[in-house]
């Protein structure tokens, strides 16, 4: 089978190539049409593969100890470059260290060797980490750089580069609301490790226990304010980075509130239902929205679940 008889069972399958596959919406049919044509995928995978371990060699990576910097969330990178690099007969020892790690990062560990996390582990119980994963999407973000994701790598004259999605609305979001940021954040922190004290606080209070109970309060109990600057921050969500959708979609005036909410659906649960509830039209839907809310988050503490009423 030839690469135009892939394209033209993807094109009468999905109808275009530019169709978004989800978890939930086309992977099985995509995976069923990938397994008929699997005699033309690996040759085209296995050239992916080898500019890949070209890159990751010429970066060091796989020579002695190499650390690796992430966000998180289940050390699925450093399997993948592990895995790669082992491939091409290589034994990379890499470390990687994230902001935080859930339970299922430790399905990784004997595949990657050693992980470490700032804020949150994955040892750690799952009930006492909401705030951390009510603000999943606003570290992700607030850590992002300008740059597209990463699509492949190609030789040039100066050695591998990876090869980047072009998305323009990134790019701009980064300089207008990201970009400014992190600049204020890198500055505060330079004078705060250079002995100053800044709003009452100095070098010794910058402690783990602090930085998650500022993410937490951040993350389960945010202002109005917070919530419309940190909400409306497009995000992407899907694998492949294909589409943005802001984290707070229910900040836009064309979603439709009603006496309901699919909270599993959100990148902020808080922030969805706050909004949500500040845009419900009558005291009963309010009402209802407000006791469907607390039914999703019954496993949350007391004082969040206040914020429901």
């Amino acid at each position: 089978m030839s690469l135009q008889a892939l394209i033209d069972d993807v094109v009468a399958q999905f109808g275009s190539l530019d169709r978004i596959i989800r978890w939930d919406d086309g992977v099985h049919e995509l995976k069923a049409c990938m397994q008929r044509h699997a005699a033309t995928i690996y040759p085209l995978l296995q050239e992916q593969l080898t500019k890949a371990a070209a890159y990751l060699c010429q970066e060091g990576v796989s020579q002695g100890r190499a650390g690796m910097v992430d966000i998180g969330w289940h050390g699925n990178m450093q399997a993948s470059i592990a895995a790669i690099l082992k491939a091409v007969g290589k034994d990379p020892m890499i470390y990687g260290l994230y902001i935080g790690l859930w339970s299922g990062a430790q399905r990784n560990r004997p595949l990657t060797g050693w992980m470490e996390a700032a804020l949150w582990n994955d040892y750690m119980p799952p009930d006492m980490g909401h705030g951390i994963l009510n603000s999943v999407a606003i570290l992700e973000n607030t850590f992002s750089s300008n740059e597209g994701t990463t699509l492949g790598y190609v030789a040039r004259n100066d050695g591998m580069r990876p090869l980047l999605a072009d998305c323009e609305y990134s790019a701009t979001q980064y300089e207008s609301m990201l970009k400014p940021f992190q600049d204020a954040a890198v500055e505060t922190i330079t004078r705060l490790f250079s002995g100053e004290c800044l709003y009452g606080i100095t070098e010794a209070n910058l402690t783990t226990d602090v930085a998650v109970a500022a993410v937490s309060r951040l993350g389960l109990s945010p202002t109005e304010s917070e919530i419309e600057a940190f909400g409306s921050i497009c995000h992407s969500a899907d694998s492949a980075h294909a589409s943005l959708m802001a984290i707070v979609p229910e900040l836009s005036e064309g979603i439709e509130i009603g006496g309901q909410i699919p909270l599993c659906d959100s990148d902020w649960m808080t922030g969805s239902a706050l909004t949500a509830l500040r845009r419900s039209r009558s005291a009963e839907q309010r009402a209802a929205l407000a006791a469907d809310i607390r039914r999703q988050c019954h496993h949350y503490d007391s004082r969040t679940l206040s914020q429901f009423a």
